[in-house]
């Protein structure tokens, strides 16, 4: 993903619309793989990209797969504020808040000087943290703690460090482009550049559920998802955000058995 690893690092959150990235993955395929059609896998920012891979460029591809964050059609309206009112009314509290934080100046800083802390929780985060983590406000107050959360049996020390040490080395500002894009106009804008037309998906898709994500709240991503996909296979887990991670084996059977009936 842009931002992360050994990929470029732009700051202007503008080069972080999901057209542009999508568009940056086709390039990707047509140098490795030519006209061959492929299969997409995405999680949390990166179902976005899948998203806007079925919306716009949907005829290079076998099926797409979300993995906790399913399919959103693209918005083209409705603002972050609403949005925020949205998920409250929906779930009971609002669910992206902290993309708010994530969104303010001088957040990197605030990141770099509590890495454990930040890293430590987010790893761990379960469906009971929500409270400290997802209303506006609540995380950013939450890290300033500088807490250090025990690692979960999911997540080898080694995995952890190795993960940190990447992220801090990439640098921090980067990353936190994609959620600007959410709480401006840029996404907004973005998704003007999908016709209506092209919001349902008949392509297969494959929708892992996280039971035990706060954010990406079960009931919300099931809905949004079988609204517009017609051709989609739900599988749920015990799992947290991190369900590629916490449920791999489960994760990757049923991936392997949704793929070979392709």
């Amino acid at each position: 993903m842009l931002g992360y690893g050994g990929t470029d690092k732009p700051t202007n959150a503008e080069a972080y619309a999901f057209s542009l990235v999508a568009q940056d993955v086709i390039d990707l395929l047509d140098a490795l793989h030519g006209e061959e059609r492929v299969i997409v896998i995405g999680h949390d920012w990166g179902s976005r990209i899948v998203g806007f891979l079925a919306n716009l460029h949907t005829h290079r591809f076998v099926g797409f797969a979300f993995l906790a964050v399913g399919y959103n059609a693209p918005n083209p309206t409705i603002s972050y504020p609403q949005l925020l009112a949205y998920t409250a009314q929906l779930t009971g509290q609002e669910r992206f808040g902290y993309w708010s934080f994530f969104s303010e100046d001088g957040t990197d800083q605030i990141i770099k000087d509590r890495l454990d802390s930040f890293f430590s929780y987010l790893i761990s985060l379960r469906f009971e943290d929500a409270p400290n983590f997802t209303p506006t406000g609540a995380y950013k107050a939450t890290l300033l703690k500088n807490e250090v959360s025990p690692l979960p049996s999911f997540i080898t020390q080694e995995e952890y460090d190795t993960q940190k040490v990447t992220f801090a080395k990439s640098g921090i500002i980067a990353p936190l482009c994609w959620y600007r894009v959410a709480t401006s106009s840029i996404g907004r804008e973005d998704s003007k550049k999908v016709p209506l037309d092209k919001y349902t998906v008949a392509t297969p898709v494959f929708l892992a559920v996280a039971k035990e994500d706060p954010v990406a709240v079960p009931g919300m991503v099931i809905a949004s998802t079988l609204k517009f996909c017609t051709n989609t296979t739900v599988r749920e887990y015990d799992a947290g955000h991190w369900v590629l991670w916490e449920a791999k084996d489960q994760v990757n059977a049923d991936l392997e058995q949704w793929i070979a009936s392709l």
